[in-house]
C-alpha cells in the first residue's frame, strides 16, 4: 500500500496537491502579502540557505545542541560526539530546519495566514501555561522564556510560524484514507500471540575449566586489547555566567515593579467565569419544546430531562476561552445570571443555556504579585544585559585575555573540571557537575590542548568558554596489570561457548522426541512456559532473540538461541490467532490513526521532493561538520 502511495504520489500527483492546497487557503483564508523575504542571518554567514532562508552556523549549533540534550536525557546517557549518532542527529536538525523552511515558503506563497489573535489564542490554550483552575500564568510563561533564553516577541513570531504550517498541512492529513482490508491485515499480524518453552543455559554453571597458559593469556589479550583500555580523559577551565545568577545580581527598585504592573494590569487580571447548566438537544424541535414547558412553570432540570431524555449537565466555573464551542461561549457570557438562553446551534447539537453564577474578573493587587513580578523584571533585565557581557566577554578574549581575567573582569564564575571521558563521566564514574553537561563534553572534545574555545551559547539563554587544560590519551592498561581480568574474561568467553555447544545438544533431543522440561532437570537450567507473547514480546519478559525465533518457527519446532548472558532452547508449543471481529473499536481506531499518520508521512516525503524542485535549498555541510563535530 505505501509502495503504491510512493509511486502515484510522485510528480503530477503532488503538483495538484500543492495547487489544491493553495486554493483551499485563498478561499478560507484569503490571500495576504507577507512583507519583506528572509529571515535567519545575514546570507554571508549563512551556511544554510532555503530559498530567501538562511541560517548562520551559531542557529544550527543552537539547534544541534537542543537535539542533543534531549536524546542525552531520553536515553539517560551522553552522547559521544565521536559517535555515529551525533552525526546522525546533525543530519536529522539539519533536515528539519530545511523541510520547516519549505513549508514556511510554500505557506507564505500560497497565502496562509494566523492573525495575532489566532496566535494568542494559541498560546493562552496552552497547557503547561495554565494554572490548576485553567486561567493562563503569565509568571509561568515568563520564567519559561528565560530558562530558553527567548523574548516574548520571538515566543509570539515561533508560534505563528507554527500555526501557518499546521494550517498549510492540515489539508493534506485530512485527506489520507486507509482501507479496511490493510487494518484488517495489520491488525491480525500485530495481535498474533505464541507460547513457548524455554531453557536457559547459565554459562556459569560450566566450572572447574583449566586456567589458560600464558600462551593463551597473551593471545586473548593482544585479540581482545581494546576492552582493556581506559578511555581519553579531558581537564578544562571553563568561566560561564546564567541568566538565573545574573538575575539574582539583578536589582530592581519599588518604581519599576510599580510601573511594569500599572502598565500591564491585563497581565494580572482573573477572568470573569462563570457556572451554568445546558441541555443538548438532537433537534430544536426538542429545545423549542423544552422552553415552552419552561414558560408553564417547569423547572429547568424537568423541562431538559422530560424532552431529552437526559438530566442537564453542570459547567463551570469556566472562563470564556474554556468553551470550546465559540457560539456557545459568546452565548454563556451574554446571558444574565438565572436566566435561560436558547435554543443555540452548535456542532454538538442544540442547547439551552441556564446562568447559575458568576464571578466578576478582578485584578490580582500589587501585594500579591509583587515577589513573582519582581523576578520576572530582573530575568527581563538579565537577558538584555547579558547580550552587552557576551559582547565584552569575545571582545577580551580576541584581546589575548586569560579566561581567568575575563572571568574575573566581568563576574563569571570560574571552574576547574578535571579528567572526564567524551560522555562527561570522570574516572570514579560520576559525571561532571555542569549544566548543560552535553554542550560543554561537546565542546571539550572539539577543542585542542592549551586552546579557548569559542563562546557557546546555551538553551537557557546564557553562555560558557572553556580552555582545554590538559588531553590525557587513550591508554591500553598493560597486561600485568590486568592479569586477572584478562583470565576472567577469557573464562567466561569459553563457558558461553560450552553453553551454546550445550543448547545445540538439548535442540538435538527435543527434536528426537525429549521433553525439555525433563531434560532441565538434568541439566540444572531455568525452565519456563511462556505467557502468550507478541511481536514486540510483550505479555513476557524474554529477550528479542528468542521472541524472533519463535516468530519464524511453526508449532513444535525446537530451536537454539545465543543470548546476552549465554544460550537458550525455545519450543514453540501454541500459536493465539487472532478473531478479527472480537476487536474492539478503540483498538481500530487506534490503528487506523497510526497507519494514517504513517501514510500523511509518506506523502509528506513527496510534498518536500516537491517543494525541492520548487525552491533552491544550499547546504555548506562541510563546514558545519566541522565546525559542530570532534575530529
Amino acid at each position: 500500500m505505501l509502495e503504491t502511495l510512493r509511486r502515484i504520489s510522485k510528480g503530477w500527483i503532488m503538483k495538484i496537491i500543492l495547487g489544491l492546497l493553495a486554493l483551499t487557503f485563498v478561499v478560507f483564508f484569503g490571500s495576504t502579502d507577507f512583507g519583506g523575504r528572509g529571515g535567519g542571518s545575514n546570507s554571508t554567514d549563512a551556511v544554510v540557505e532555503v530559498d530567501d532562508i538562511n541560517y548562520s552556523l551559531r542557529q544550527i549549533s543552537r539547534e544541534f545542541n537542543l537535539q542533543l540534550q534531549q536524546i542525552s536525557r531520553a536515553s539517560g546517557r551522553q552522547i559521544n560526539l565521536q559517535d555515529p549518532i551525533a552525526s546522525s542527529l546533525l543530519t536529522q536538525t539539519i533536515n528539519t530546519m530545511v523541510t520547516r523552511s519549505l513549508y514556511d515558503l510554500a505557506a507564505r506563497d500560497i497565502g496562509v495566514v494566523a492573525s495575532d489573535n489566532a496566535v494568542q489564542n494559541s498560546i493562552l490554550d496552552i497547557e503547561y501555561f495554565k494554572k490548576p483552575g485553567g486561567e493562563f500564568n503569565a509568571e509561568l510563561f515568563t520564567s519559561y522564556l528565560g530558562k530558553i533564553g527567548m523574548s516574548e516577541e520571538q515566543f509570539f513570531v515561533g508560534a505563528k510560524q507554527d500555526l501557518k504550517r499546521s494550517q498549510f498541512l492540515g489539508s493534506l492529513r485530512e485527506s489520507i484514507s486507509v482501507p479496511d482490508p490493510m487494518i484488517k491485515s495489520l491488525y491480525k499480524y500485530r495481535n498474533e500471540k505464541r507460547i513457548a518453552e524455554i531453557l536457559y543455559i547459565n554459562p556459569s554453571k560450566f566450572k572447574g575449566l583449566k586456567l589458560p597458559d600464558e600462551t593463551q593469556i597473551r593471545k586473548y589479550y593482544e585479540k581482545s586489547k581494546n576492552n582493556f583500555q581506559s578511555p581519553e580523559y579531558r581537564n578544562v577551565t571553563v568561566a560561564s555566567l546564567s541568566i538565573s545568577k545574573l538575575a539574582a545580581a539583578t536589582v530592581i527598585d519599588e518604581q519599576e515593579v510599580i510601573d511594569s504592573y500599572n502598565s500591564n494590569t491585563n497581565d494580572f487580571m482573573t477572568p470573569e467565569r462563570r457556572k451554568y447548566k445546558q441541555g443538548i438537544f438532537l433537534d430544536k424541535e426538542s429545545a423549542i419544546k423544552a422552553m415552552s414547558l419552561l414558560k408553564q412553570g417547569s423547572s429547568f432540570s424537568d423541562a431538559v430531562n422530560k424532552t431529552s431524555g437526559f438530566p442537564p449537565t453542570i459547567t463551570g466555573p469556566v472562563s470564556i476561552n474554556q468553551i470550546g464551542e465559540e457560539v456557545l461561549a459568546e452565548k454563556v457570557f451574554s446571558t444574565e445570571i438565572n436566566e435561560v438562553n436558547g435554543p443555540i446551534e452548535s456542532s454538538l447539537g442544540w442547547h439551552l443555556i441556564l446562568i447559575e453564577s458568576v464571578i466578576k474578573s478582578k485584578i490580582q493587587p500589587l501585594s500579591s504579585v509583587k515577589e513573582p513580578l519582581k523576578r520576572a523584571l530582573s530575568i527581563m533585565k538579565a537577558r538584555d544585559n547579558i547580550i552587552n557581557i557576551l559582547n565584552d566577554v569575545e571582545d577580551s578574549l580576541a584581546a589575548g585575555l586569560t579566561i581567568e581575567e575575563v572571568a574575573r573582569e566581568n563576574k563569571l564564575s570560574i571552574e576547574k573540571l578535571d579528567s572526564f571521558d567524551a560522555v562527561g563521566l570522570t574516572k570514579d564514574n560520576k559525571n561532571i557537575v555542569f549544566e548543560p553537561i552535553v554542550d560543554l563534553v561537546r565542546t571539550a572534545y572539539s577543542t585542542s590542548e592549551g586552546e579557548t574555545s569559542n563562546i557557546i551559547e546555551t538553551s537557557n539563554g546564557g553562555f560558557f568558554v572553556i580552555r582545554n587544560d590538559k588531553i590525557t590519551p587513550k591508554q591500553i592498561k598493560p597486561l600485568n596489570q590486568i592479569r586477572q581480568s584478562v583470565i576472567d574474561a577469557w573464562i567466561k568467553q569459553e563457558q558461553k561457548k560450552l553453553a551454546i555447544i550445550s543448547s545445540k545438544n538439548i535442540t538435538n533431543k527435543v527434536s528426537s522426541g525429549k521433553n525439555l522440561k525433563s531434560i532441565s532437570l538434568d541439566v540444572g537450567g531455568k525452565y519456563i512456559t511462556t505467557q502468550p507473547f507478541d511481536r514486540m514480546g510483550r505479555g513476557e519478559d524474554i529477550e528479542p532473540a528468542i521472541v524472533t525465533s519463535m516468530f519464524k518457527s511453526y508449532t513444535g519446532d525446537v530451536v537454539h538461541i545465543e543470548t546476552s548472558q549465554g544460550a537458550a532452547v525455545a519450543r514453540l508449543t501454541k500459536i493465539n490467532k487472532v478473531n478479527f471481529e472480537n476487536a474492539s473499536k478503540d483498538a481500530i481506531n487506534k490503528l487506523r490513526t497510526q497507519l494514517a499518520e504513517g501514510l500523511n508521512r509518506d506523502l509528506a516525503e513527496q510534498l518536500i521532493a516537491e517543494l525541492k524542485s520548487r525552491y533552491s535549498v544550499d547546504v555548506n555541510k562541510d563546514v558545519i561538520e566541522d565546525s559542530l563535530l570532534s575530529k
